[in-house]
């Protein structure tokens, strides 16, 4: 399946955002999800990490000038839609007091999608079958993480993407990447793998510790604008986008 199809309207929403005169500086997290939740190929146990049906969600963010905190799992009936799962996230932020814009859902494809307004940090982990996207809509992220909950054997995709400013006509440049990681791997050989892939499609990075990744500039432009990355999901494998130093 080509993740990039999924990709693509969150793209367009992130061009709708940065065109926007009237955005005020904001730190904007946007969550997209698509497909349906596959259930288990085998017979698992409780003690097991990364369960076939598990979603994890982790959100801080600015709320009436505080910074809050919600963390929350679900674990998720085999078929439930990316429309579904957007929903229920969206309903638990709201409920927990944060500002969530929620522009709609694309209908028969079973996807939705949402931005958390005043974001800080967001981290992901999702089942098998669901195709997420995570995204910086207004600025770069202070940081980037993959995280992997139990040493995996197989492999792990993440497209990852940014946008920069030109400062020729006010043009934009986009730097799209595929990182496969290869398991079991260390938090830290993550980071340093996307680190090289970003440097062989011209993206110039910086590590702001040993496990987080963060793009900085291309050769053309040092102004990022916005970033996202997608993936299909695996048992324990999930993403934290950090929109500011907050940990």
């Amino acid at each position: 399946m080509n993740i990039i199809r999924y990709f693509r309207p969150v793209l367009s929403v992130l061009a709708l955002v940065l065109l926007a005169s009237s955005v005020r500086a904001q730190e904007l997290a946007q969550l997209r999800f698509a497909g349906l939740v596959r259930g288990p190929a085998e017979v698992v146990s409780e003690s097991q990490l990364g369960l076939p049906g598990m979603l994890v969600v982790k959100v801080k963010a600015m709320v009436r000038g505080e910074a809050r905190n919600v963390d929350f799992e679900l674990f998720l009936a085999p078929n439930t839609s990316g429309q579904e799962v957007a929903g229920l996230v969206a309903a638990r932020l709201i409920k927990a007091g944060f500002d969530v814009i929620q522009p709609g859902n694309s209908g028969k494809s079973g996807t939705s999608t949402f931005i958390i307004v005043d974001a800080l940090r967001v981290e992901v982990l999702v089942p098998n079958g669901l195709i997420t996207s995570l995204a910086s809509l207004s600025s770069a992220p202070a940081y980037f993480e993959v995280v992997a909950e139990r040493e995996e054997k197989d492999s792990f995709d993440i497209q990852l993407s940014c946008a920069f400013r030109l400062p020729i006509k006010r043009g934009i440049e986009r730097v799209d990447f595929l990182v496969v990681l290869e398991g079991p791997v260390h938090a830290t050989q993550m980071a340093e793998s996307i680190s090289t892939q970003a440097l062989k499609h011209g993206l110039r990075s910086e590590r702001p510790n040993s496990v987080a990744w963060r793009p900085l500039r291309t050769v053309k432009s040092n102004t990022c604008l916005g970033f996202c990355a997608s993936w299909h999901g695996r048992p324990g494998w999930g993403a934290v986008l950090g929109l500011a130093d907050h940990r």
